[in-house]
């Protein structure tokens, strides 16, 4: 829990990284509306193990993921011993903490990790231009950057979380084109701070 409490305190002194694009081939506008592939069918739970790391501590333990409805899921994640870590309904744009373990219930904490789980659950995202690069396809406005391989616009591979142009967050995907990413990997750019998630039946692969 000690994780949780350096973490709150360190948030608030980070700052972000300007965003670019380097050896661009192409460039196009493309306003549209795209539907995100993953956690996308309403009821369905999605089990992951996660590992949450800051400034070499880690915590480990399991996450439960529910599509409720259009643009609304809900997360649980538990320790490896049962106990409720968080439990959190999040839509697009709001989120509600059902519960929060009493050490780990620090505002600036919640809001990081409702903020990171808003970006990667959102139902759809709306993109301005197309950008080609030697070997991929971007998607982008103001606030996000779809990354895909060259010949997929699907399922991306890599979201980056934008904010005045500056990278909040860059999320990478390993998935099976599905809507069940095998994993996923949570990354702040402006402090050293980590979320993975690995699909349970992968994990135990793994171990």
């Amino acid at each position: 829990m000690r994780l949780f409490l350096i973490l709150s305190s360190f948030i608030l002194t980070s700052c972000g990284t300007t965003y670019k694009i380097i050896d661009i081939q192409g460039q196009q506008k493309d306003e549209r509306e795209f539907l995100n592939p993953y956690f996308s069918s309403i009821d369905k739970e999605y089990s992951y193990r996660f590992k949450i790391t800051f400034m070499k501590k880690e915590m480990k333990g399991n996450f439960v993921v529910k599509k409720l409805g259009y643009n609304s899921h809900r997360v649980v994640m538990t320790s490896d011993f049962g106990n409720t870590l968080f439990d959190l309904s999040v839509t697009d744009y709001d989120y509600t903490l059902n519960y929060a373990m009493p050490d780990l219930n620090k505002k600036i904490v919640v809001k990081t990790l409702a903020e990171d789980l808003q970006a990667i659950f959102k139902n759809d995202f709306q993109v301005d231009e197309r950008i080609k690069t030697t070997n991929q396809t971007i998607l982008k406005s103001k606030e996000v950057s779809l990354i895909f391989d060259e010949n997929e616009l699907n399922y991306f591979k890599e979201l980056v979380h934008l904010k005045n142009n500056k990278i909040k967050t860059i999320n990478q995907f390993t998935t099976n084109e599905t809507d069940f990413p095998d994993k996923i990997l949570i990354k702040h750019n402006n402090f050293n701070l980590s979320i993975e998630l690995s699909k349970v039946n992968m994990q135990l692969e793994e171990e």
